[in-house]
């Protein structure tokens, strides 16, 4: 990556809270400035609010273009 917006990168991160109940982590990070345009914690995630999250992002920081998401386990 040589400039901003070339690349976002999509990904989620889970975890349990001491009470038991289970969340994700919402991450979208440009590739070239490492900066989240979106870190946002819930139990789930539909597609609705995945699109309504990136949405929210493109309108403050502009369109990338692309975006990679890695669907494999870690």
């Amino acid at each position: 990556m040589s400039a901003p917006r070339q690349e976002w990168a999509l990904d989620f991160a889970s975890d349990v809270t001491a009470a038991g109940q289970r969340f994700r982590v919402l991450g979208v990070i440009d590739s070239f400035t490492r900066q989240a345009h979106v870190l946002e914690a819930a139990t789930s995630f539909p597609s609705r609010r995945l699109t309504r999250e990136l949405e929210c992002a493109i309108a403050v920081h502009g369109k990338p273009q692309a975006i990679l998401c890695d669907n494999g386990p870690k």
